[in-house]
């Protein structure tokens, strides 16, 4: 199973990293070992509650929220002006990228399976932990290339400052967004980034692009905890999670 030998050589670098609470996965060919299910269960829970952006376990949550999605017993959250903006944004050829510690699996079935219904077609593209770590600039920068523009035509925004410090030194333009029950954002980071609290909002942003005065081009991505985003389907809708799927955004400003 991959996702356990994904999981296995993880927990071996931590180990030889010394890193606190780690023990070593067995390795056997038979994969429900008792003793090595005790081993990932207890490594899967070690990592959640570190809140680590660890690739080989994103991908292990993506491969069971598949099952539950497919089975019906969960949906993806969004907050409400989500939708709205992502439409509106799609009518104006706005192009929207996700870059998400989340897998680009677990993006497609959030978006995909959401409270409000199937929204991957507003969406261009998904980027995740393999593109890189999203507090590093170099990140940004790949992304960038691949979406085919300048780091300056690249709208990110994220509520997690140091997320934002790295997109801005990578040359693109960079905001935050504050909901009610996310961490909150230091005075010295709302005097260095734009804000705002609905996606909507971006609507009233304008910047400089070569020279000139553009509209943003603005798009949605993924908050970093997918946990917090899913409900099951007989769950209200309202109030919203305390982290929602429009927390991280990456974007183009124009087609």
């Amino acid at each position: 199973m991959k996702d356990v030998s994904d999981l296995r050589e993880r927990a071996a670098i931590d180990v030889a990293n010394n890193v606190n609470g780690v023990s070593k996965i067995p390795s056997t060919d038979n994969e429900d070992c008792k003793s090595m299910r005790e081993s990932v269960v207890q490594y899967v829970k070690l990592l959640v509650s570190e809140d680590r952006k660890v690739t080989a376990l994103k991908e292990l949550q993506g491969h069971m929220w598949r099952h539950a999605y497919e089975a019906g017993r969960i949906k993806g959250h969004v907050y409400s002006d989500v939708p709205l903006a992502m439409a509106s944004w799609f009518k104006k050829r706005i192009k929207m990228y996700i870059y998400s510690s989340g897998s680009v699996e677990a993006q497609k079935l959030l978006f995909g399976n959401s409270v409000a219904g199937d929204l991957l077609k507003y969406i261009s593209g998904h980027f995740d932990t393999k593109t890189g770590n999203k507090r590093e600039p170099s990140s940004y920068t790949r992304i960038a290339k691949e979406i085919g523009m300048l780091p300056s035509q690249i709208l990110f925004l994220t509520d997690v400052v140091q997320e934002a410090d790295a997109a801005l030194r990578s040359g693109m333009q960079s905001a935050l967004v504050m909901r009610p029950g996310n961490k909150e954002v230091g005075e010295e980071g709302k005097q260095r980034f734009r804000t705002l609290s609905i996606l909507t909002d971006l609507d009233l942003f304008r910047m400089e692009v070569e020279g000139s005065r553009q509209e943003e081009s603005v798009g949605l991505g993924c908050d970093n905890d997918f946990q917090d985003d899913i409900l099951p389907i007989d769950r209200p809708l309202s109030p919203p999670s305390k982290k929602s799927t429009d927390d991280t955004i990456c974007s183009t400003l124009h087609t």
